[in-house]
C-alpha cells in the first residue's frame, strides 16, 4: 500500500462524512476531476470505498478505521516540496551528523532522488544564511546561526503540523504514537483567554506540535541562556504571555489573532495604514467609502504580519488556491501600494503575505460593487520643481487617460516609485529597468502625438488629443479674417464648454463634472436625509439622476449605517446604478453647520456619486481622493463659501 498527503486528506473525510460528492472532494481538495479520479483509484479496494457518477462513499467505518492502523510510516509517498519539508526538519532536530542511508529512509525514495533532494536542500538553505556540509566518513550536518536555525524550526513547524503525514512522522522519529488533538490544550486555553481570541485550527496544531518538539527535547535553541532570557523578557512584555519559551510565545505573537486594543489604537499605525489605502485607491481607481472600518480590520492583521515579515516567518495559509483571476488586478495594487509600508517599516513582505493584505481590498471592493480593472500606472519625473511636473502630469492625464499617475517625482527620486508604476515620463534620461519615454517640458501637441506612436509600439493606450482654444483660433486666422477676436473666442469657448453626456467607456476628469451648476455652497439641512436630497438636487435637476436614486441613497444608510462617512466631515452618498443612475456624475455640496449621521457621525461636506456602470466614475472618484489625501484641501471643502473655491481647487489637481 502506498498513500500520499492527498490520500490522507480524502481518507479523513470520509471517515467524518461517510459520504461526500465528488464535486465537494475536489473543490475541497482544489484539484481537478481527473486527479481525484486517480487519486481515488490507489486507495478504493484497500479501504472497500464506493464510488459512484457522483459521491463517493463507505460503508464500513471500523474497516476504514482498521486500516489506516495498519499504516506505517514507509508506507507514505511524499511530493517533493512534502519530502524537503520533512529531511530538512530531520535534519534540524538530530544532534550530529546523518548518513546518506539515514536520509533515503526518511525521504522513502531511491538515492538518486535522495542526491537531487539535497543539491535542492543546499540551494535553500544557502539562501537562508546556512549551509548542509558533508563529510565521507560522517554524512551531512546542518550549519546556520542560532537565530536563524530558530526560524527555520517556526517555519517548518507551520508547514508540517497542519499535515496528516505528521503523526506518522513523529511515531518514526520517536517510536511512540503523536496525536496533536489531546495536547497541551489546558495551556492554550489559558493563551487564548489572555489574548481575548481563539487559535485557528492550523496554528493551534502548529503550537501542539512546536511545544511537543521542545518539551520532548527533540529541538533545541542554540541561542544562550542569558540571550534566551532576554527574548523571553522581551516577548512577554509584548504580550503579557509568561512561562512558554519564546519561540513558543514567537510563533503566537505571529497568528493573527492578536487583540491588545492599546496597540490597536496607535497613531502612527494609523497613519501608515490610512496612506496604504489611500495609495491603493490612487493606483485601482476606486475610492473606499467607509476607510476606517477597514483600516480597524487591517490593523489586527497589520502586527503579526509585520511580525512575520520582520523575522522571516511563513504564514500558515495557503494562498495559491485564494489566487483566482478577478484577485489579480487586486493583488497587483496592493503589492505596488504595500511598497511605502515596507519602506517606512524597513521590510518585505512575501508573496504569500501581499495575497492575505489583497483580501482586505477584495471584501470591500466587492461589497461596494467595485470591479477592479487592471490598468498602467505611470508617472513624471522632471528636475524642474514641481509646478512644470504638475504641468506635465496633467497634459498627459489628458491625452490618456487610461493611465492612472501618481503624483510626479523628482529624478533623483524615481527609483524609490520604480516597483509602483509601469512607465515612466521624464525630461531627462534615466537608467532604470522600466519603460521610460523622454518628453520636453513644452510637451506640445506634436510630440503627443509622437508619443502616442512610441508607446504604442509596445503596448495599447487610448489617446485622445484635446486642442486648446488657441490651436483652435491660430487654425481659424490663417484661413478666415476675424473682425473681434475676443468675442470669437468666448463664443467657441461657450459652445465647446463640456455637457454631462459622455460617450461610451469615457472616463470623464473631475474638473468636467464638478462645474460650477454642480457646486454648493453653506446649505441649511433639517436633518441628515434633508442634506442627502439637497446635495443631490443639481444632478436630479440635469437629469442625471432619478427620485429613486436619491431614496435608494438613503435607505441604504438606514439599512446599513453611516459606511457613507468615509472619514471625519466627509461623505460620498451613492446608489447602485440600477436604482436611477441615468449619467456618471458628481454634486459637491457643504454645509452652514456640522449634519449628524446614525452613530453621531458629522459630516460637513458631500459628495454625491452617481455610477451609470463600474468604470466611468473612476478617473473622477481617483482625482477626489488626491483631493481627500491632502489635509488642507479637506479644510477647504469643508470650509469654503464660495463655487469658485471649489473650482480652483478642483483646477489645482493636476
Amino acid at each position: 500500500m502506498q498513500i500520499s498527503e492527498l490520500n490522507l486528506k480524502i481518507l479523513d473525510l470520509l471517515k467524518k462524512q461517510q459520504s461526500i460528492a465528488q464535486r465537494d472532494l475536489y473543490y475541497q481538495l482544489n484539484i481537478t476531476n481527473k486527479k481525484l479520479k486517480y487519486e481515488l483509484d490507489k486507495i478504493v479496494d484497500d479501504f472497500n470505498i464506493h464510488v459512484t457518477k457522483t459521491s463517493v462513499y463507505i460503508d464500513d467505518i471500523e474497516l476504514l478505521n482498521s486500516t489506516l492502523s495498519k499504516i506505517q510510516y514507509h508506507d507514505l509517498i511524499f511530493s517533493e516540496d512534502e519530502r524537503i519539508n520533512i529531511l530538512l526538519f530531520y535534519l534540524l532536530i538530530k544532534h550530529d551528523y546523518i548518513s546518506i542511508e539515514h536520509l533515503i529512509d526518511v525521504g522513502n525514495v531511491s538515492r538518486n532522488t535522495i542526491l537531487q533532494d539535497i543539491k535542492i536542500l543546499k540551494e535553500q538553505i544557502r539562501n537562508l544564511n546556512g549551509a548542509i556540509e558533508y563529510s565521507r566518513s560522517n554524512g551531512y550536518e546542518l550549519i546556520m546561526n542560532a537565530e536563524d536555525r530558530d526560524l527555520l524550526f517556526i517555519n517548518l513547524v507551520h508547514q508540517i503540523a497542519p499535515k496528516h503525514y505528521v503523526k506518522y512522522l513523529m511515531k518514526f522519529i520517536s517510536n511512540k504514537d503523536f496525536d496533536s488533538n489531546n495536547l497541551y490544550n489546558d495551556d492554550i486555553g489559558i493563551i487564548e483567554a489572555q489574548l481575548g481570541h481563539a487559535f485557528s485550527d492550523n496554528h493551534r496544531k502548529a503550537i501542539q506540535f512546536a511545544l511537543y518538539i521542545i518539551d520532548s527535547g527533540y529541538y533545541e535553541s542554540r541561542l544562550s541562556k542569558s540571550q534566551l532570557e532576554i527574548k523571553s523578557k522581551q516577548f512577554e512584555s509584548e504580550n503579557h504571555i509568561k512561562g512558554f519559551h519564546p519561540l513558543i510565545v514567537l510563533m503566537m505573537q505571529s497568528t493573527n489573532v492578536f487583540l491588545d486594543e492599546s496597540r490597536l489604537s496607535d497613531k502612527q499605525t494609523d497613519q501608515l495604514l490610512l496612506n496604504f489605502v489611500q495609495t491603493f485607491e490612487i493606483l485601482s481607481g476606486i475610492i473606499i467609502m467607509n476607510k476606517d472600518k477597514l483600516i480597524h480590520q487591517l490593523k489586527r492583521h497589520y502586527y503579526p504580519a509585520v511580525l512575520r515579515a520582520k523575522y522571516g516567518i511563513n504564514t500558515v495559509v495557503n494562498t495559491e488556491s485564494l489566487v483566482q483571476p478577478s484577485m489579480k488586478p487586486i493583488i497587483t495594487f496592493t503589492k505596488r501600494a504595500i511598497k511605502d509600508l515596507e519602506s517606512s517599516l524597513n521590510i518585505q513582505f512575501s508573496e504569500n503575505e501581499i495575497v492575505l493584505w489583497s483580501l482586505y481590498f477584495a471584501g470591500v471592493t466587492r461589497n461596494q460593487g467595485n470591479i477592479v480593472t487592471p490598468h498602467d500606472i505611470a508617472i513624471v519625473a522632471c528636475p524642474n520643481g514641481m509646478a512644470i511636473s504638475h504641468s506635465l502630469t496633467q497634459k498627459l492625464k489628458m491625452h490618456f487617460p487610461t493611465l492612472i499617475f501618481l503624483e510626479p517625482t523628482s529624478i533623483s527620486q524615481v527609483h524609490e516609485k520604480k516597483d509602483q508604476v509601469d512607465i515612466i515620463f521624464s525630461t531627462h534620461a534615466i537608467q532604470i529597468d522600466k519603460p521610460v519615454y523622454l518628453i520636453t517640458e513644452s510637451l506640445s501637441i506634436h510630440e503627443l502625438e509622437y508619443l502616442n506612436e512610441k508607446l504604442n509600439m509596445t503596448m495599447t493606450i487610448p489617446f485622445e488629443p484635446k486642442y486648446s482654444m488657441n490651436d483652435l483660433m491660430e487654425v481659424i486666422k490663417e484661413h478666415a479674417d476675424i473682425k473681434n477676436e475676443k468675442n470669437l473666442y468666448e463664443a467657441i469657448s461657450q459652445l465647446l464648454k463640456p455637457k454631462h453626456h459622455f460617450k461610451e467607456g469615457y472616463q470623464p476628469m473631475l474638473k468636467e463634472l464638478l462645474t460650477e451648476s454642480f457646486i454648493q455652497t453653506e446649505l441649511t439641512v433639517d436633518n441628515w436625509q434633508d442634506s442627502i436630497i439637497k446635495a443631490s438636487k443639481p444632478l436630479l435637476t440635469n437629469n442625471i439622476i432619478t427620485e429613486d436614486y436619491i431614496k435608494a441613497m438613503i435607505n441604504s444608510v438606514i439599512e446599513l449605517g453611516p459606511y457613507i462617512v468615509i472619514m471625519p466631515d466627509i461623505a460620498i452618498p451613492h446608489a447602485r446604478p440600477e436604482d436611477g443612475a441615468l449619467e456618471v456624475g458628481l454634486s459637491f455640496a457643504n454645509f452652514k453647520e456640522p449634519v449628524v449621521f446614525p452613530n453621531d457621525k458629522s459630516v460637513k461636506a458631500m459628495i454625491v456619486l452617481s455610477a451609470k456602470d463600474q468604470n466611468a466614475h473612476l478617473k473622477a472618484l481617483a482625482e477626489m481622493t488626491e483631493i481627500l489625501g491632502n489635509d488642507n484641501y479637506v479644510e477647504i471643502l469643508k470650509t469654503a463659501t464660495d463655487k469658485n473655491e471649489i473650482i480652483k481647487l478642483i483646477n489645482e489637481i493636476k
